[in-house]
């Protein structure tokens, strides 16, 4: 057991790409391919690691795995009922008191030092009625209802008086780890202009007060004990690089096969799972454009403030150079056990359960699988100047550890319809609780 008052070599804090979300699904086995966790194996640390004994609210990788999914929301709902019965029973959640690893998917910049498990465990009986006297769920219920539990979980995984008012930057605080790993902002605009195409004004503002909103953050980092000694702090990625941004070859206007643009962009794109809209090229480069500016901004408040303290992860780089989508010779190469596989960033596709093309996100075309997060624990541990640490990341072992990509769902082409009629109500998008 790991106790609270224990001093772990290793913490980290953020959203979704650090707790190790696929396909909008957490479970303890995707908890130990976070790239945290995949970072900590390779340094040869001890990080304890959330273990849920089922999954957070549902398994949406099984539910498409059960086949016959046609009415999605409501299938999702009636697993939500049956999963917080667990939840509410007063059973023990863990053996740990606390978790080194306390990234929860949907977090935001403020919630870092804002979010409780008093906060969010007090709101769930709430959204449980609302979802108990609905068959027509609203969606954003289901994402707020995640992200509560999820909260509740990962914060307090005893229920202890003592935790109830812990935010992840005050158990930092208290528990003083050498090495902090953050990764945070993808869900102040980024994720839902991908999953969702919006690219609207709204989403560009909220893009551009990153910075100031990264302020606060940035003084409760550099008000940590100097215990904390290192502080590894990840960039926001490109955004052309999300899977789920297509291109759109039948555009008007466009040629039939636009090939690679490389450096350059596609006439447009669209979400393949998410509304029927086109992005221009030319929106996206500005939307991109927009983005390395907010981490060079963010970049010089972190060195300012945490100055020997801060590494910089360079993610919108480093991401780049597996971007399959714009190059033909950028993708990330398996061969487990004879196989071959070309892994790249575009949407997933499968024909009988095998794949045909994607591979490093999952069913959402957003969140990687386990070579997509081993590609940020190399990116990490690259920056960190751990070179050997970083060599030693067994991709070919990485996609043998995936349990989606060895078990794709049958149906699965057929089935995105339906993830994206969820997807368009809003259960995954910005202010419905689960994004990033």
């Amino acid at each position: 057991m790991t106790a609270y008052a224990d001093r772990p070599s290793i913490m980290a804090i953020g959203d979704s790409l650090y707790q190790g979300v696929r396909s909008l699904t957490f479970t303890s086995e995707l908890a130990r391919y976070s790239p945290p966790a995949q970072a900590a194996a390779a340094l040869g640390l001890q990080m304890t690691l959330p273990n849920p004994r089922i999954p957070i609210a549902f398994d949406l990788e099984q539910l498409f795995r059960q086949g016959g999914v046609i009415h999605l929301l409501g299938d999702v709902r009636e697993v939500c009922l049956k999963n917080l019965e667990f939840w509410m029973s007063g059973e023990a959640w863990s053996q740990h008191e606390a978790f080194d690893n306390v990234a929860v998917g949907g977090a935001a910049i403020a919630t870092l030092y804002e979010d409780t498990y008093e906060q969010h465990w007090a709101t769930i009986p709430a959204l449980l009625d609302r979802l108990r006297n609905n068959p027509s769920p609203d969606a954003a219920v289901i994402g707020q209802l995640w992200y509560a539990l999820n909260t509740s979980f990962t914060l307090n995984p005893q229920r202890r008086d003592a935790q109830t008012g812990k935010t992840q930057i005050q158990q930092v605080a208290e528990r003083k780890p050498p090495l902090l790993l953050v990764n945070i902002g993808s869900n102040e605009g980024l994720f839902h202009a991908a999953f969702a195409g919006s690219f609207d004004e709204a989403t560009f503002d909220s893009v551009r007060a990153i910075p100031q909103k990264m302020d606060d953050l940035i003084g409760e980092l550099a008000g940590l004990p100097a215990e904390v000694e290192q502080i590894v702090f990840n960039s926001l990625v490109r955004p052309r690089t999300a899977s789920n941004l297509m291109p759109a070859r039948n555009q008007p206007g466009a040629p039939r096969d636009p090939g690679y643009p490389e450096d350059g962009y596609f006439p447009g794109y669209w979400p393949s799972i998410g509304p029927n809209t086109v992005i221009s090229g030319a929106k996206l480069r500005d939307f991109d454009d927009l983005t390395a500016e907010v981490n060079a901004e963010v970049r010089g408040k972190l060195t300012a403030k945490l100055r020997s303290r801060l590494v910089h992860v360079d993610l919108y780089a480093a991401i780049a150079q597996h971007d399959g989508k714009h190059y033909a010779d950028r993708y990330l190469e398996v061969t487990p056990h004879g196989e071959f596989h070309r892994l790249r960033n575009i949407a997933l596709n499968t024909v009988n359960g095998w794949l045909m093309s994607g591979g490093l996100t999952g069913l959402d075309n957003m969140h990687p699988t386990v070579p997509g997060y081993g590609l940020l624990a190399k990116a990490v541990l690259s920056a960190m100047g751990k070179t050997a640490a970083a060599a030693s990341i067994d991709f070919d072992q990485a996609y043998e550890n995936d349990s989606l990509l060895r078990h794709l769902p049958i149906g699965w082409t057929v089935s995105q319809l339906e993830l994206s009629l969820l997807g368009s109500l809003g259960v995954f998008s910005q202010g419905g609780g689960l994004t990033s």
